[in-house]
């Protein structure tokens, strides 16, 4: 799991200006339609601080904190304020934002993912043989390509600079391992190939250093 420290920034802001509109002596108009919308934009905040590949945990952890420790204990630590009185409404709207700020942001990083995946997909079905051959050429123990038709490069580029967000792949194990990618909705299945270059030598004997010398001479 990894932190975007923008978003933190951010949340750490939002956060501040929450918590001062929820425990200072102030009257606000539409109370609320505030706290559902205060708890939607913190879940929607404090849901993208974080890159993971595991989105149910993700999930878990945005409804724990969001939406149970803010959207109910907050309201529990209003109750202890002077000035400021415990009500079952906030509670429900405080959950109720929250919980839009969750769906909303996992069906985004869904439609985000998809469209990766399709973009994907059209490169590939886009250069055809090149893409073959960029498999075939491509040296795992060095990382870099041999007899590589410039061609191929340049519609590759501007659409993948060689990794991916989700799954930290490089487009030629994407390419090259065996794989069967099924893309939703589309009903186009592509077919990775195995990697060529890897090359085992069987039943080849060895040469010793006589018989070498024996030949030299």
């Amino acid at each position: 799991m990894r932190f975007r420290k923008s978003m933190i920034i951010v949340l750490v802001i939002a956060s501040i200006i929450s918590l001062y509109l929820g425990l200072a002596n102030i009257t606000i108009k539409f109370d609320k339609f505030v706290h559902f919308s205060v708890f939607f934009l913190m879940t929607l905040i404090f849901y993208y601080c974080f890159e993971t590949k595991n989105a149910n945990q993700l999930r878990l952890m945005t409804f724990m904190v969001c939406t149970l420790c803010g959207g109910i204990g907050s309201e529990f630590l209003q109750s202890i304020m002077p000035y400021r009185t415990f009500d079952y409404k906030d509670i429900v709207m405080n959950i109720s934002g929250s919980s839009l700020g969750i769906l909303v942001s996992d069906l985004y990083s869904r439609y985000i993912v998809r469209r990766r995946r399709l973009k994907r997909l059209e490169i590939i079905k886009s250069i055809g043989d090149e893409g073959e051959t960029l498999a075939e050429n491509y040296n795992r123990s060095s990382g870099t390509y041999s007899d590589f038709d410039t061609s191929a490069r340049s519609s590759m580029s501007g659409y993948y600079d060689g990794t991916d967000a989700d799954d930290s792949n490089t487009y030629s194990d994407y390419y090259a391992d065996d794989l069967e990618n099924q893309i939703e909705g589309t009903g186009i299945q592509t077919r990775g190939r195995r990697d060529t270059t890897s090359i085992e030598l069987k039943n080849i004997a060895p040469i010793s250093l006589n018989d070498l010398g024996e030949e030299m001479v």
